[in-house]
This record gives C-alpha cells, sequence and structure tokens, in this order.
C-alpha cells in the first residue's frame, strides 16, 4: 500500500512538472509572437520608406 501512494506521488511530481514545462513552452511561444508582431511592423515601415525613395527616382 506504502509503495503504491509513493508510486503515485513520483507519477503527480512528474505530471506537475510536465504541466510547468508546458507552461514555460506557451509563455517562450507568446514572446516568440510578440517579438514577431514587433519586426514586422518594423520592416513594414522600412518597406514604405523605401517605397518613397524609390518612388523619387524618375526613369
Amino acid at each position: 500500500m506504502a509503495r503504491s501512494v509513493s508510486d503515485a506521488a513520483t507519477s503527480a511530481n512528474h505530471i506537475a512538472a510536465n504541466i510547468t514545462g508546458v507552461a514555460q513552452s506557451a509563455t517562450n511561444i507568446s514572446e516568440a509572437a510578440e517579438h514577431a508582431a514587433r519586426t514586422t511592423y518594423t520592416v513594414a515601415g522600412v518597406v514604405t520608406e523605401l517605397k518613397t525613395t524609390v518612388g523619387r527616382f524618375r526613369y
């Protein structure tokens, strides 16, 4: 009986560790998505500037 309780506790600890890992991964993904969004916004600004600059040239 004591062994079963010990095994259950060990399993519960492993599950908790896995849940913590999943939560950390979700946080990392969220941070990466925010970074990608900021980068996209920055690139869009550069593209707009480039279009304006290139548009000044005449053939």
